[in-house]
């Protein structure tokens, strides 16, 4: 397969949302065609339907958990963060689509700590990216009108990989592909860019300004 089709094909799956509603999480337990089963960590409640590629697999989800929120706290410089959060796990995109009507892979609800995940055998859980969203706007403080380059780049670049891609190598193939956009319509105009484009682009700029400048000069840039 040509590498440009192949890329293209793994950029679909990797293109997660932006945060929902904040009554996504009730409306997901009270929904009647889904029996939710639990599974806890010391920091997460897990809900997947019975029979779900998830049910099959909670010894993994367990340690992705841990191992995402290792990484949040670790990308945002404090030691722990002790507020719980709820994490749905879903098996095909349309299972997204049915229940909160608006066509996903993974999204965040930063105020209720609630995350939804589509997890199957085709395609990897976008769970670095979204906990790493819920963490960052509580742990550094939301804004009423986010940096949205600086959002998403910040999980995307936290996420680090693309299918079998990293970040790096995805911003690499867009860059000599000529698909990237002009830095000035990244920063200004992020929501009326390409998503996948934008996303990937947008990562590097944090990736920069954490590996130019110290820590607390990038949170201050955040706050």
């Amino acid at each position: 397969m040509h590498i440009a089709i192949y890329v293209g094909l793994v950029l679909g799956l990797c293109s997660p949302a932006p945060a929902q509603q904040s009554d996504v999480a009730s409306r997901l337990l009270s929904h009647e065609r889904y029996e939710w089963q639990l599974a806890r960590t010391p920091h997460f409640d897990i809900h997947y339907p019975r029979y779900s590629y998830a049910s099959s697999r909670l010894e993994i989800i367990r340690q992705r958990l841990v191992d995402a929120r290792t990484l949040a706290l670790a990308h945002l410089g404090v030691s722990d963060y002790e507020r719980r959060g709820d994490v749905f796990y879903v098996d095909p995109r349309q299972d997204v689509l049915d229940l909160i009507g608006t066509r996903a892979t993974g999204l965040a609800n930063t105020e209720w700590h609630f995350v939804i995940l589509v997890y199957n055998p085709l395609g990897d859980a976008f769970d670095r990216h979204e906990i790493l969203h819920v963490y960052h706007e509580n742990v550094w403080g939301g804004e009423s009108q986010p940096i949205d380059w600086f959002r998403e780049g910040f999980s995307t670049q936290t996420h680090g990989y693309c299918g079998p891609y990293t970040v790096g190598e995805m911003t690499s193939f867009l860059l000599k592909n000529n698909l990237l956009s002009p830095l000035e319509e990244t920063i200004f105009s992020f929501g009326e860019q390409n998503e996948i484009v934008r996303n990937h682009q947008s990562a590097s700029l944090p990736a920069y300004l954490f590996a130019r400048y110290r820590e607390d000069s990038v949170r201050q840039l955040w706050t």
